[in-house]
């Protein structure tokens, strides 16, 4: 009894299935249009007809094609246009020209322009499906290298994007951590300055030493500046503790001071955080004319407090065209508490109830040179 068998190819030798290829007829001839799709639409072939070639070519700038058959209704210069249009899309694509007689001349011709074949006119039973299928398998390894290809492309294009995601995610991350090390710097310069300062204050247990003493510390830190600090001698008032003389004697703005210490302290004492009046105009308007020599200054104020107690308030100006730099603002804010604190602990060793501060002094000094409080 036999069996009955199949037999069955290597996966390698097995032909490989293939999608349908489409196909553009831009034929001259509505009949002989139509009558070429209905064979190879039988055949498996996806087809569309355009009989103007300008449509045809912006499809096929727009779309992608296999094959293209056109007929000898179209001078070679549109030929030539519709192949370029076609190979935009897919160099692999094929093209199959018709004409009434393939001589050798036209044939050559046919060729220089991109054709894969010719074919003459009229068709002759299955020779044209013959044709296509001859031209589509001699593009087919083609068309397999330019599909892998655009597989790569779309690779590549995938790494490149996660390499320029990594890039960016790497720079991110780099930005955080220099953020991180500023951070770590102005903590620790922080850090320095409160102690440092905190050591210097701890030494003096009177109030003009220790006036001095953190004036002189925190020129240091803000560079050479005009500074007054005024002291709060009860009841709101507020008198000159200590003056630095940086470009503007004493003698120069006395009146002005006597007028800030009036008209701006007692605001200033009332906030907590560290004040930049911007509008210098403005601030010279509030004082009265005898403030006419700051116009031209940067002035920065700010209030000791402790335990809800202003102690003294401190007013910073020097020439806008110097101005303060940023990171002076929160060395300032340290060593204003750490000024507060000493303050109050002179004021808990004397055993006063309310401070009094010493009167301001009465000479002028030269520019450069302390003036406080005897």
């Amino acid at each position: 009894m036999s069996i009955p068998t199949e037999r069955i190819e290597p996966a390698s030798q097995r032909p490989p299935e293939r999608v349908p290829l489409r196909v553009l007829i831009t034929v001259g001839r509505t009949q002989i249009a139509s009558e070429i799709r209905k064979r190879l639409a039988a055949s498996g072939y996806e087809c569309e007809s355009r009989s103007d070639a300008n449509r045809a070519e912006r499809l096929l700038r727009s779309e992608p094609y296999d094959l293209l058959i056109c007929d000898d209704r179209f001078p070679t210069t549109v030929a030539s246009s519709l192949i370029e249009a076609l190979r935009s899309g897919d160099p692999a694509s094929g093209a199959i020209w018709l004409a009434d007689e393939a001589s050798v001349a036209e044939t050559v011709a046919a060729v220089r322009i991109g054709f894969n074949d010719i074919v003459s006119l009229p068709l002759r039973g299955e020779e044209l499906l013959r044709r296509v299928d001859a031209v589509a398998g001699r593009l087919e390894p083609l068309r397999r290298r330019s599909q892998r290809l655009a597989r790569w492309k779309q690779v590549c294009r995938q790494l490149n994007r996660a390499r320029h995601e990594a890039d960016r995610r790497s720079g991110e991350l780099a930005g955080n951590l220099e953020g991180i090390e500023r951070d770590r710097r102005r903590e620790i310069d922080d850090a320095v300055v409160s102690s440092e300062f905190r050591t210097l204050l701890r030494q003096e247990l009177d109030v003009e030493s220790l006036l001095r003493t953190a004036m002189e510390y925190m020129l240091t830190r803000t560079g050479p500046t005009n500074a007054a600090v005024f002291l709060n001698n009860g009841n709101e008032r507020w008198g000159l503790g200590a003056y630095v003389n940086y470009r503007i004697p004493r003698a120069s703005i006395a009146v002005a001071l006597d007028r800030i210490s009036e008209e701006v302290c007692a605001g200033v004492a009332e906030q907590e955080g560290l004040l930049r009046f911007g509008d210098v105009a403005e601030f010279v308007e509030s004082v009265g004319p005898e403030a006419e020599p700051l116009a031209d200054q940067e002035i920065i104020a700010f209030g000791c407090h402790h335990e809800g107690k202003c102690l003294a308030v401190v007013v910073l100006f020097r020439d806008r065209r110097e101005p303060f730099a940023e990171p002076t603002a929160g060395a300032l804010d340290l060593m204003r508490q750490v000024l507060a604190q000493q303050m109050a602990a002179i004021v808990r060793i004397h055993h006063r109830a309310s401070p009094q501060w010493p009167q301001e002094a009465a000479d002028d000094r030269d520019e450069g040179e302390w003036d406080a409080a005897a």
